[in-house]
């Protein structure tokens, strides 16, 4: 038996700093791959949080890309 998937989206496209990992973040991935057949993830590097309240706090983008990665 072969169980097909409908998805609602074909690609999903999800963007942000992904910073100190958390259930929230694990929810709105969980969600994008559960709709989409595809999903890309964006992760945000140093020049585009400088704006956060405490952008010293960000940890390493190697840091966050292993998270992602889990």
């Amino acid at each position: 038996m072969q169980l097909i998937m409908a998805y609602l989206y074909s690609h999903a496209i999800l963007g942000g700093t992904f910073d100190h990992s958390h259930v929230g973040h694990e929810k709105f991935i969980s969600a994008a791959f559960q709709g989409s057949k595809r999903v890309t993830i964006g992760l945000v590097q140093d020049p585009l949080w400088v704006e956060k309240s405490y952008p010293t706090s960000i940890e390493d983008y190697l840091v966050r890309e292993n998270n992602l990665k889990l």
